[in-house]
Order: structure tokens, then C-alpha cells, then sequence
């Protein structure tokens, strides 16, 4: 019962003094006193002076209440919170420095106390406690870091919980800040003050708890007074305001202002200089698109743009820089982006405000929509550049003329037909009454019908840049002046400008450049030249064609085709299907199929035919005609051209060639040495009937098959050797004996001789391998060797005979000697 009684007193206390609290902030408020700071610091000399001797309130064994710290001190955070939230960051500070000043007073009397404790005098008049001048140096650090950190804690929290919880009311967030930072400063003064103590868990325990509770039981108070104090700062139609905002000491709007701003179409805001804008219109609301009641300037939701749509640094703020600078900030472009995601631009105005000592309260913005006059300025911008750009750029030479035949304007095209190399040769010199080369030539004429108010198209003109003169085109000798660059052949089309009153103001003139294309002609005409010559040497048949209904509608054919066919080119021009009709009758079908075919595939742009045909004398003609085929965009062909070419002699040569081939075939196929051509890898590319008989196979099947797969183990590493040397020298293999295995197991000698073959380049592309059978001759060779070696042994068995050698030596001897003889390896 007591420990109730206890807790309900404490409460009681905390409530009261949060009461105090608030009431001094209410009247310095409304009295401009430092009625807050006073009690602030009053209640800081009292916690830090009269700690010792205050009596803490044990409710269990290790839970104690001190009553200072709970009932004064938690008010002092709840004040610091009060003073920050309503009246800006400056308050706040100054508000500290207050508290703070409390702590360094309090610790100055102590010590001038414990100074003069040891004389007899002082306790005989005051008799006080030993523990009211004895303090503890850990404790009061801890107190002001704590009190440091507090301070921190209020303007992060708040402003972190703003930002991040903004749709949370107000109230809880002001309750939740007030709470984090009870606990966290409890947390860090124990630290501080009590780390390594004994009791420093108790310690710890009793600041977290107490704390807690005092958040559950200060924070409603507290969050709804400042809930209605800053509901009645941000009241446009307030009647009273506080003297710490934007405009001091001025305490009543008259009507006639609030409808004045009230019907502005420009924005208007009044911010203080913590940035916490206190007044606005709703013009200002519109233009900004957004709630401007207790917003602050570097509230991340309030953050302008710059005008092309990215986000403005805070130090390119004109609204913060009238308070950063003290200096009026006049047209600067800002943007604001809207609901529709549509960037509108506003022109903004900013002035600081000064009270009557000249100290800055605040400042006034306002704001002007300039978005459709941005729009029509930056369509007028782009409507000019687009013109400027199409003169610039046009492949057009122009040029606008004064009433006086002055040139004011040109495009980089007709600088270049003049040969100018830049517009300062030409501007304020150029000069169509006094140019001689206009004023010689009858180009002036034209001008002056111009500016008679007729447009002239002029014929074409060659000016001559090194002479400065202007000629006609038909008159202008080529071979006599050259072709050179200073040579330019233009076209000229004048017509006049008016003015509002319906008169020539200006003459534009449209000039062409014509050179290239001159030239282009004169090339071309040359080139016509030269193709007839060519043509008229040309052994082969040329024609183009159109497909008209599947068939060929001979548009040209050169006269080569008389020489080939015999007969005139009109005769194929006249009749479509003449050509048909000299095709030889067996090949005709086959030319009508093939030429269907490569009609139809479209991806075919290209193909040839070989056929013969019936000549005007009666003889057959091979011929060879190549197309090339022009198709539409849907792979029809429109137009063929072709080149016939009288391949009579080829297919002679080809027919010779092939009969030669033929008896060459027969002649090596009826050889009974192995014929084989291999290339430079030692792969089989023509074996002969005697070689193919051997692994009975017909001569395709072993087309591509490596040759030394065939050789012996012992005698496979020479011939290779043998055939690189001849590779690198070019040397012929000569009487080179190796064996060649058979499929049936056995194995045939062989003689080889090989020559390299040459391409028509002189580049070797094989090698020629004539091989002998010479099986026989060494089965005989070796059968003689045997009886030699048997004779032999005879010999040497008589003359040991002879010379009474033991029996068994002889054997052995003969022993030994019977595998040679018998040829037993």
C-alpha cells in the first residue's frame, strides 16, 4: 500500500511539473518572455545540486526511483522536444545553451561551497549536509553528454519519423520519439556514469523502467499540446500569432489583407527562419500542388525541381537562400511536378524579413505559374531554331535580300557556291546593285523583277569564281575554261517577300548546285561513248529483257548476236520468240525447264544455261547464256539481262580432252604396275584397276583412303620420310622397296617410284606413285640365299670333319644354322 501511495505521488509530481511546462511554454509564447528557459534551468541547478540529499524512493530491492531525475529531469526532455517542434531548430538551441548553463552554475556554487566548507565559521552560521557540496565529477559529465545526446536524438527522431511515418498522426509520432529518446538517453547516462560500477545492472534497470513509464505517462500531454500549438501556427485565418514566428510581434491580420490574398493569383507563402512556413494563400497551394499546413522547407515532400525536371540541391533553394543569404532572390525558374506527372514551372520571388532591430524572422516567396508562357516561349524557340536549322541545313543554297539588294542571310550552301569560308566574307558585303559579277551579267535582271513583285525561275548559269564572271550554260565553252572547282553551275528560282503593308520587303533567291549533276552528264555522256566502242568489240551476245506474261520482250541486244546466230538484231527485237525457234529441237525442252526454274526460286539472282543452237547457214552452235535476274519486291522477276557467248570451241576442246582422258584411263587401267596419285596428306585420290584388284575394290572405294595404312609397320616411317623430302625438294622417289599389305594376310614387295604433280599455278598439289611387284623376285632371291647358306654349311661341316671336331660341336654348329637356311626368322 505504501509503494502505491508512493508511485501515485510520483505521478502526481511528474503531471504537475509537465503542466508547469507546459504553461511557461504557452506564456513566453504569447509574452515573448523566457518563462521555459527559466524553469529549464531552475530544475537543472535543482537536479544537480540537491541530488544528493533528495531521497530516492526504493519500491523493491533493487528498484529505486530517483525522484529528480523522473519528475524534473524527464520534463526537461519533454520541453527540449516542445521547444524544437513549435519554435524551430534556433529555440531549441538556445534552449540547450540555457540548460546547460544550469549544469555549469550548479557545479560552480558546489565547489565554491567545498571551497569554504573547512572553515568553522561557515558551519557555524550554516549548518548543512555534508552531501549538499560533495559531488561526483563522473556523474555531472555524464549528465551533460546525456543531455548533448538527448538533444541529437529529438531533432534526428522527429525529422527521420516525419519523413518516413508521415501518413502516422501526428501524436503518435511525437509520442514515439519522446519514448525512444526516455530510453535511449537513460541507456546512455548509465553507461557513462555507472559502467563498471557494482550495482550497475540495478542502475540500468531502474533507468529503463522509470523512463518507460514516464513515456506512457508525459507523452499524451505532451503530443497533444504540441498537436494544437502547431494546428494554430499553420491557420491561415489565426487571429493571434506567436511571437517566435516569421513576422514578430505582429498579432492580428486585417480582412481586407486575408482577401487580398485570398484572391491572388500568385502563390504567396511566409515561412520563419527555421524554415516552417506559418502563412500561405491558396493560390499558393494550387501552384504548389500539395497541403502546406506545418510543412516545413526541407521537408523532402515540399523539395523542388530545377525546370528541366531534376531535383534542386538544397543549396540552389532560392526560398532557403533569402535565409541563408539575408538577400532578396528575384525570376528564378523552378519546377514543381504535379499528380498527372506533368512538370508545372513557376517563377519565384523571395525577400527576407527583418523586425524593427534589423534581426531576420523570416522571409516571403511568391510564386507566378509561368508554365504556358515557358511553353509558348520554348515552341516560339523551337519554331525559330527548326527555321533557322532548315535554312542552315537545307541542300539549297539561300539567300534573303534587302530592299537595298543587301544579303542579311545565307545558308552555309550558298557560301560554298560562292566559295566563301565563312558568312563574315559575305555579311554587309555582298551586294546584288553593286557586285560586278551580278551587274555584268544578266542575272541582275531577273532581281529586279523580283523585287517588281514577279517570282523568276532562272536558267541555268556557270559562274566562274577565280574570274568573277557568270555565263550561260549552252554558251559556256568547257574545253577553253576547264573543269576546275572554282566552276559552279546553279540554278537560280527569286521570289518576293511583303511586308504587312503589302509591299516588297525582301527578295529570297533559291539557288540549286548543278555542278555535280553537269559534271555527272557529261560523264555519263562519255561513258555512252565509250560503252558503244566497247560493245562494238565485244565477242558476246548482250541483251535485257522484260517478262511479260512469261515471256521475254527483248528491250536491246547488241550486233554480236549476228555473229553468232547469223541473224540481224531485228530479228529478235520484232519477234519475242525467235530465239526459241533457233534452239536445236532436243535441247529446247531442257532451255524451257531450267530457265522456268530459275525464274521461279527467288532467292536465284544469277544462272547460266548450255545449249546448241541452229545458225543462219544451217550448222550447230554451242552457246552459254548467263542471267542475271531483276525482281520486284515480292521476288517476281521484272527484267532479265544476259550475256550470250559462243561456246562451240570449248565443247570441242572438252570433247578432245575427254577422249584423251578416256585412252589415258584405259592405258594405265591395263597396266599391270600399280598407277596411284595421292596428295600431299598421302590420301588416295586415283588408284588404277591392278592396284584396285588387289584389296579386291572398285576405284571410288578407295578414293580418300591414306595410302601408309596399307605399308608394312617396319617400312611405313621411310616411305613417309621419303615423300616429305619430296614435298620440300621436289626431288622424285626412285627404286624405294617396301611392302604393302593384303587383306587375305600376306604381304606384297613392291618397287616404288613417285613424281610430284604440278598445278597450272606451278604449285604442287600431288604426287604420282607408280609401283612394281617384285614379290616373285624376292621369293627367288631369298630361295638362293637358303641353297648358297645350305652349301655353305657343308663346306664348314667337311673341314671339321676333317679337323676331328667333336661330334657335338658340329651339331650345334648345324643347329644353329638350319633356321637361316630354312629362312625362319
Amino acid at each position: 500500500m505504501k509503494n502505491f501511495v508512493a508511485i501515485f505521488g510520483v505521478i502526481l509530481a511528474m503531471l504537475a511539473v509537465e503542466g508547469i511546462v507546459i504553461f511557461a511554454h504557452h506564456m513566453q509564447r504569447r509574452l515573448g518572455t523566457m518563462l521555459l528557459g527559466a524553469f529549464g534551468a531552475l530544475s537543472i541547478f535543482s537536479i544537480s545540486f540537491f541530488a544528493a540529499v533528495v531521497p530516492l524512493v526504493r519500491l523493491t530491492s533493487t528498484l529505486t526511483i530517483p525522484l529528480l531525475s523522473v519528475i524534473f529531469y524527464a520534463n526537461i526532455l519533454v520541453a527540449l522536444l516542445i521547444v524544437y517542434v513549435c519554435d524551430g531548430t534556433n529555440y531549441a538551441r538556445r534552449f540547450l545553451s540555457v540548460l546547460l548553463g544550469g549544469y555549469l552554475l550548479a557545479m560552480l556554487l558546489q565547489e565554491i561551497i567545498r571551497v569554504a566548507a573547512p572553515t568553522e565559521a561557515f558551519f557555524a552560521i550554516n549548518p548543512l549536509p555534508e552531501q549538499l557540496f560533495q559531488h561526483n565529477w563522473r556523474i555531472y559529465f555524464a549528465a551533460i553528454l546525456a543531455l548533448l545526446f538527448s538533444f541529437a536524438m529529438v531533432l534526428f527522431l522527429y525529422q527521420v519519423l516525419a519523413n518516413q511515418l508521415s501518413s502516422w498522426p501526428r501524436g503518435v509520432r511525437i509520442a514515439l520519439v519522446l519514448g525512444v529518446v526516455f530510453l535511449a538517453d537513460g541507456f546512455f547516462f548509465t553507461i557513462v556514469a555507472f559502467s563498471g560500477h557494482a550495482r550497475f545492472q540495478e542502475f540500468l534497470l531502474s533507468q529503463l523502467l522509470t523512463k518507460s513509464a514516464a513515456t506512457l505517462i508525459l507523452a499524451p500531454g505532451a503530443a497533444f499540446y504540441i498537436t494544437r500549438v502547431l494546428r494554430a501556427q499553420s491557420a491561415p485565418d489565426s487571429e493571434r500569432r506567436p511571437v517566435f514566428d516569421v513576422v514578430r510581434r505582429v498579432t492580428e491580420m486585417d480582412r481586407e489583407m486575408s482577401s487580398l490574398l485570398t484572391t491572388m493569383v500568385d502563390g504567396l507563402i511566409i515561412y520563419n527562419r527555421d524554415g516552417l512556413i506559418t502563412r500561405y494563400n491558396p493560390a499558393a497551394e494550387r501552384l504548389l500542388g500539395r497541403t502546406l499546413q506545418g510543412l516545413r522547407l526541407d521537408d523532402p515532400s515540399f523539395r523542388l525541381t530545377l525546370p528541366d525536371g531534376e531535383r534542386m540541391p538544397y543549396s540552389d533553394s532560392p526560398l532557403l537562400n533569402a535565409l541563408r543569404f539575408k538577400q532578396p532572390v528575384e525570376n528564378v525558374e523552378l519546377g514543381v511536378r504535379q499528380d498527372n506527372g506533368k512538370l508545372r514551372i513557376l517563377s519565384v520571388n523571395t525577400s527576407p524579413i527583418f523586425d524593427s532591430q534589423n534581426r531576420l524572422r523570416g522571409a516571403l516567396a511568391t510564386f507566378r505559374d509561368i508554365t504556358q508562357r515557358k511553353e509558348v516561349d520554348e515552341s516560339l524557340a523551337a519554331s525559330q531554331d527548326f527555321l533557322s536549322r532548315l535554312i542552315e541545313q537545307a541542300p539549297t543554297g539561300i539567300a534573303v535580300f534587302d530592299r537595298q539588294g543587301m544579303a542579311e542571310r545565307f545558308n552555309k550552301v550558298f557560301l560554298n557556291m560562292l566559295g566563301a569560308a565563312s558568312s563574315t566574307e559575305l555579311m554587309g558585303q555582298l551586294n546584288l546593285f553593286k557586285e560586278k559579277m551580278y551587274i555584268e551579267s544578266d542575272l541582275l535582271r531577273y532581281f529586279v523583277k523580283a523585287y517588281k513583285g514577279i517570282a523568276v525561275e532562272i536558267p541555268p548559269k556557270v559562274i566562274d569564281l577565280e574570274k568573277k564572271q557568270i555565263f550561260d550554260l549552252a554558251a559556256y565553252d568547257w574545253s577553253a575554261n576547264g573543269n576546275t572547282a572554282a566552276v559552279k553551275v546553279v540554278s537560280h528560282f527569286v521570289y518576293p517577300m511583303y511586308d504587312r503593308d503589302g509591299k516588297v520587303d525582301r527578295v529570297v533567291a533559291l539557288i540549286n548546285d548543278l555542278t555535280e549533276h553537269t559534271r555527272a552528264e557529261q560523264q555519263r555522256q562519255q561513258i555512252a561513248e565509250r560503252y558503244q566502242n566497247m560493245v562494238a568489240h565485244i565477242s558476246d551476245f548482250l541483251f535485257s529483257a522484260k517478262v511479260v506474261q512469261s515471256s521475254l520482250q527483248y528491250e536491246f541486244c547488241t550486233a554480236a548476236v549476228e555473229k553468232i546466230t547469223g541473224f540481224a538484231e531485228e530479228h529478235f527485237l520484232n519477234d519475242n520468240w525467235f530465239w526459241f525457234t533457233i534452239i536445236d529441237t532436243d535441247d529446247k525442252q531442257r532451255v524451257q525447264e531450267e530457265l522456268g526454274r530459275l525464274i521461279r526460286k527467288r532467292e536465284i539472282q544469277e544462272g547460266s544455261i548450255e545449249y546448241r543452237i541452229r545458225a543462219r547457214g544451217g550448222e550447230t552452235r554451242w552457246v552459254q547464256t548467263r542471267f542475271t535476274f531483276l525482281r520486284d519486291a515480292a521476288g517476281e522477276v521484272e527484267r532479265l539481262l544476259g550475256a550470250v557467248s559462243d561456246i562451240t570451241r570449248s565443247k570441242e576442246a572438252e570433247d578432245a580432252l575427254r577422249k584423251t582422258v578416256t585412252r589415258f584411263r584405259s592405258l594405265v587401267d591395263s597396266l599391270n604396275d600399280f598407277v596411284l596419285s595421292v596428295d600431299l596428306e598421302g590420301k588416295i585420290t586415283f588408284a588404277n584397276q591392278a592396284f584396285n584388284k588387289i584389296f579386291d575394290q572398285r576405284s571410288r572405294t578407295m578414293i580418300g583412303k591414306d595410302l601408309y595404312r596399307y605399308v608394312n609397320g617396319e617400312d611405313r616411317e621411310p616411305i613417309i620420310k621419303h615423300m616429305q623430302d619430296l614435298i620440300k625438294t621436289n626431288q622424285p622417289i626412285r627404286q624405294h622397296e617396301l611392302r604393302l599389305h593384303k587383306p587375305q594376310g600376306d604381304y606384297l614387295w613392291l618397287r616404288v617410284n613417285a613424281e610430284p604433280l604440278f598445278d597450272d599455278a606451278g604449285t604442287m598439289n600431288s604426287v604420282m606413285v607408280v609401283a612394281t611387284d617384285v614379290t616373285e623376285s624376292k621369293r627367288v632371291e631369298r630361295t638362293m640365299q637358303q641353297q648358297n647358306g645350305a652349301l655353305t654349311l657343308l663346306e664348314e661341316v667337311a673341314e671339321k670333319v676333317a679337323a676331328r671336331v667333336p661330334e657335338r660341336e658340329i651339331c650345334e654348329m648345324i643347329g644353329g644354322q638350319i633356321p637361316v637356311i630354312l629362312g625362319c626368322d
